[in-house]
């Protein structure tokens, strides 16, 4: 049985000391543990919502840059700086920073075009379908989509194929291939 016992329901750490630890929302995605990894201390969530990239998070880097998510590559998701365009009209009217909004399942590839939880999950977190594949909308870091091909006896797994050319927020690429358990 897994159990999570959270820092500020611990009695004896100072009140300074005390934290939450909380997954990633890159990881999970509509297996057993979907609500123990949603839910916080206090506030108890039930399963994953979307990515919430340039939704209920944005990213600023030194130089002014906005983008949807702090851990998004730069290139593809930049939509301009804070020098030169009012942060209201970046979020707002940018499809780099909110495009999380605008999504559809046309943007869905792979297995998760297909997928049930599809229409809410929208391929997990972007960032992490991004920089593996290549492009968003097809999440191999998924709990549900594990389980369903290992009821089908097989697995997916990561080939590289392009190695990150070593600038900041950089990625490289990788292909999936399915094969038996």
């Amino acid at each position: 049985r897994l159990q999570v016992l959270w820092a500020t329901e611990q009695q004896d750490v100072p009140p300074a000391r005390r934290f939450a630890i909380q997954a990633g929302n890159n990881i999970g995605y509509y297996g057993p543990h979907e609500v123990l990894l949603r839910s916080r201390p206090g506030k108890s969530a039930t399963w994953w919502k979307g990515c919430a990239a340039g939704r209920y998070t944005i990213g600023i880097e030194s130089d002014g840059t906005i983008k949807g998510c702090p851990s998004l590559p730069t290139a593809p998701y930049a939509g301009g700086k804070l020098t030169e365009v009012p942060l209201e009209t970046l979020w707002r009217e940018n499809e780099r920073v909110g495009f999380v909004d605008r999504r559809t399942r046309d943007e869905l590839w792979g297995f998760c075009a297909t997928c049930y939880y599809a229409d809410t999950c929208m391929a997990g977190c972007s960032f992490t379908a991004h920089c593996t594949l290549g492009r968003r909308g097809n999440n191999p870091f998924c709990t549900h989509r594990a389980t369903e091909l290992a009821k089908q006896g097989l697995r997916e797994v990561l080939v590289p194929v392009e190695r990150a050319e070593g600038v900041p927020y950089d990625f490289g690429r990788f292909e999936l291939a399915v094969e038996p358990t």
